[in-house]
Order: C-alpha cells, then structure tokens, then sequence
C-alpha cells in the first residue's frame, strides 16, 4: 500500500510549480504588451518596443504555448508511465525541460530589437520546454500519494503555483521597472534553482510495475483502445471530466492573457503595474488552495468544485460592468477563492475517475485544459477586436462557460476519493 509522502516531499515537487507559474505569469503579463505596442489602438509606455500587432493576432501568438502543450503533454505523460532510467521514469522530463525553459525565457526580452522571428523563435524555445516536464510532475505527484490524499496534495503544489504567481507580480512589477529583462531573468534562475532541488530531494517510487498496455502506436490512438477497456459508467465520467475542465478552462484562460492589456487601456495602469490588481486573485488562492482540498474531503469533490463554478461566473458578471481598480482587487480575490475550489479538485477527480493509469489520465486532463487555452486567447482576441478594443470583453466569455462546464460535471459519476 502507497503511504502518503512527506509534505515537505509534496512542497518541493511544487517548487517546479511555482517556478512555472513565476514564469507564466511574467510572460502573460508582459509578453502580450510587447507583441501591440507600437500599434496606434495600444497606447502604452512610448519608450516600449514592441511589433504592433492586434489584439487577435496576439491571441493567436499567445496559443503558441498551449498548441506545444496539445502535443506534447499528452505524449510526455503517457510516454512517463512506462519509461525507466536510473533517474526514474518521471524526473528525466524535468532534467531536460526546466534549464531549457530558462534558457528561452531570459532570451526573451534581448529579441524585443530583434527580427521579429527571433523573437517568436525564443518564444517557441521557452513554450516546448515548458510542454516537456508539466505532465510528469504532476504525475510524480501522484506516484507518490495514496487517492484519499490527492486532494490535499494537489493543494499543496497549487499553493506553490499561487506563491509563485503573487511574487511574480509583485517582483516582476518592481524589477521591469529597473531594467525590462530582469523579470524574465529571475524566472530562468528560478528555474534551474528548482530543477536542483528536485532532483537532489525527491525519490521516485522503485515498485511501480510498467504498464504494459501502452504501445508505441502514440497516445491519441493508445488513447481510444484504453477507453473501451474501461467501464461505461467510469468512461462516461472521464468524457464529461474533460468536457467539463475543457469549457472552464476556456472561460479562465482568456481573461488571464489579456488582463494586463486591460489593465493598461481601461484601469489606466503603468506596464510595470498593469498586472497587479490580477494578483489579488493569487493571493486569494493561495490562502484557499489547502482548505479547498479539506473541504473537498468533508463535501465531496463534485459538489466543491459544482460551487467554484457558480461563484466564478457571478463575480466575472460583476466585474464586467464595474471598471474600477478597488472594486476589481475584491473581485479578483473573490475569483481566486473561487478558482481553488474548482482547480484544487478537478484534477484529482481526473486521477480517480480511472485509476491505476495517472500517467493516461493525466494526459486526458491537459489534453482538456491545453485545448482551452490554445481556443481561449484567439476567441478573446477577435472579441475584442470586434468590439473596437473594448478589453472589458475578457470578462464576458467565463459566465457561459462556467455555466457550461457545471453542466458537463452534474452528469460525473466518478472521481471521488477512495480508500
């Protein structure tokens, strides 16, 4: 029997988390301001550079990450489950990937005077490394933890992710300040920090057998063959999980790539700043993240995450039709309790709608979120272009698919935690 890990063990496998989310949030925030200014719809700082694109030409640049992680999480998390080096089976992804993450990322800010292919191609350097190691982890997680404390776990790692967001804001906003490119190259040297730490602490499970179902015929048609193994009720439960974390990721994903577009053009905030009043949300999180998963186990997961959705789409209503930096700090920390409830919860409810196969599920389940992100930005971006540039729409398109995705996740019947 599994004995649940060491918190510690759980924190610093969330050290790569918030290494990742450091780095999202940074390339979010300032990345989307690079690719439009210089266009005359986009008044920013003058003294900033940037290619002059619209808002949905740079809807569909900010897919790049997510179209690397369609193809590549799924693979690399299945790939994971049957691999064995005498480094483990999930910890050579995190080798390879995290130090050429943080090689593309401290490039990015040195290509603003370039061509702008070199600046797409450190871009794409940054995007596919990041795609190589997510899955693994979160997988590692799993490998190491029992079901009924997966919640919790995942609580951990995503108060990790949170820290790591709030002190990208906040240092990201003081160091871009000072010198445009130190924001990314903190995020480089916590990559590597991270990737140290991880493979120095963390030891993978020896008596995990391979699973002998994969084949090399690739994950989408290993994918399809699994699924008919299983059970209808369980099937039916992991579609309607996807379907689900698909269309409340697709709500999520727009908002955060645009909102330090609209914090510049309708809060009337600096660059530096133009993110902060977002990281109202992070905190929120953070302080949510572990008692969302207790919570969880006391209601069940379903009905947690059934209530995050309600919640999420009723503040995004509000914050629509309320443009003001103080009520938008209470709104924003209202979604982040709200996006714990829903976030802490899914993904163990993935693990477990089907277990024995974390590796396969939890491909499935950014199969979902990488689909949503990839559709989010360009549906946002020509929204927003429809509209005249209005960038308070990245508040419309969450509602209905909140709404949506509560739908989707009446009809699980699976995913609980079991003993």
């Amino acid at each position: 029997m599994l004995k649940p890990p060491r918190t510690s063990t759980i924190a610093i496998i969330g050290l790569g988390l918030f290494a990742a989310q450091f780095a999202w949030v940074i390339y979010n925030t300032y990345v989307p301001l690079f690719l439009q200014a210089g266009s005359a719809q986009f008044q920013v700082d003058p003294a900033l550079r940037g290619f002059g694109m619209n808002a949905s030409q740079t809807g569909m640049i900010l897919t790049i990450d997510n179209l690397a992680a369609l193809l590549l999480q799924p693979f690399t998390g299945a790939y994971s489950d049957r691999l064995r080096t005498r480094f483990g089976r999930r910890l050579p992804f995190l080798l390879f990937g995290m130090p050429l993450a943080a090689l593309g990322m401290a490039f990015i800010p040195l290509a603003l005077s370039k061509p702008f292919p070199v600046f797409l191609m450190c871009l794409l350097v940054m995007v596919i490394a990041m795609a190589c190691w997510r899955a693994p982890l979160f997988a590692l997680m799993a490998d190491l933890t029992p079901s009924n404390g997966r919640s919790q776990a995942n609580g951990i790692l995503n108060l990790m992710a949170g820290l790591g967001g709030v002190l990208a804001f906040i240092i990201g906003s003081l160091l871009y300040a000072v010198y445009h490119p130190f924001p990314f190259w903190a995020a480089a040297l916590i990559f590597l920090l991270a990737c140290g730490l991880i493979l120095w602490r963390v030891r993978e499970p020896a008596n995990l057998a391979a699973e002998s179902i994969h084949s090399t015929a690739g994950f989408f048609s290993y994918l399809r063959g699994w699924l008919d193994t299983l059970p209808p009720a369980r099937r039916q439960s992991i579609i309607f999980l996807a379907l689900a974390v698909f269309c409340y990721m697709l709500g999520f994903h727009p908002m955060e790539a645009f909102f330090s577009s609209y914090g510049v053009t309708v809060l009337k905030l600096s660059p530096a700043n133009s993110g902060l009043v977002f990281s109202a949300a992070y905190v929120a999180f953070i302080l949510f993240a572990v008692p969302a998963g207790i919570l969880a186990a006391r209601i069940g997961r379903k009905q947690t995450v059934l209530f995050g959705l309600l919640l999420f789409a009723l503040v995004l209503l509000v914050a629509f039709f309320t443009p003001i930096i103080a009520v938008m700090i209470v709104l924003m920390a209202l979604g982040g309790l709200a996006w714990a409830l829903i976030d802490i919860n899914a993904f163990p409810m993935v693990l477990d709608a089907a277990p024995g196969a974390d590796g396969t599920t939890t491909g499935i389940y950014f199969i979902a979120t990488t689909l949503a992100a990839v559709a989010g930005p360009i549906l946002n971006g020509w929204l927003i272009d429809l509209s005249g540039r209005n960038y308070s729409m990245i508040f419309l398109i969450g509602p209905a698919f909140f709404l949506l995705s509560f739908v989707f996740m009446l009809r699980v019947r699976h995913g609980e935690a079991h003993r």
